[in-house]
């Protein structure tokens, strides 16, 4: 429960109405937790291919009382930022898509335009010393090649703070 309640805080106090995007949704679990315990959330982007039989309605289903707040793009990760305007978004989670090597730099690099001065792109998978070090590995390598960008991780998590302009 630890990764929820430190996501909550971050998105409890990062804007009075967050614009908040999670890469790679699932189950929706973590959606509908943040979505429930966090009111600030304006729109909840919802980005998955659903390739499991039944997943994409059991995601849709459980995201359904939350209403417009939330918005589901049933697409892969780099077409889905596409979709959505440079500098809207509070928080972006990456949790899914590709995780190899090139696959998450390509991540880091498509949603990065995405957030806004002052927000936050971050997510799980970042265990230095361990088979996770791809992850790792591209998050320090993209984090130390943006200028005035701040990344804060712990044994698992990363965060990277976009400057203020």
């Amino acid at each position: 429960m630890a990764r929820l309640s430190t996501w909550e805080r971050i998105v409890s106090g990062i804007s009075p109405s967050a614009e908040v995007c999670e890469v790679g949704a699932g189950d929706a679990r973590f959606a509908e937790h943040i979505l429930s315990s966090c009111s600030n959330v304006y729109t909840y982007t919802a980005v998955d291919r659903w390739a499991r039989p039944g997943g994409y309605e059991d995601a849709a289903t459980r995201l359904a009382p939350f209403g417009g707040r939330v918005r589901i793009l049933r697409t892969r990760s780099t077409d889905a930022a596409l979709q959505v305007p440079d500098s809207s978004l509070d928080v972006v989670f990456l949790r899914g898509g590709d995780r190899t090597p090139r696959g998450f730099v390509t991540d880091l690099v498509a949603w990065w335009p995405k957030v806004r001065p002052g927000g936050i792109l971050g997510g799980g998978g970042f265990w230095e010393g361990s088979a996770h070090t791809a992850v790792t590995a591209a998050v320090l390598g993209f984090a130390d090649g943006v200028p005035g960008a701040c990344l804060v991780h712990n044994a698992t998590e990363y965060a990277i703070v976009k400057p203020p302009v």
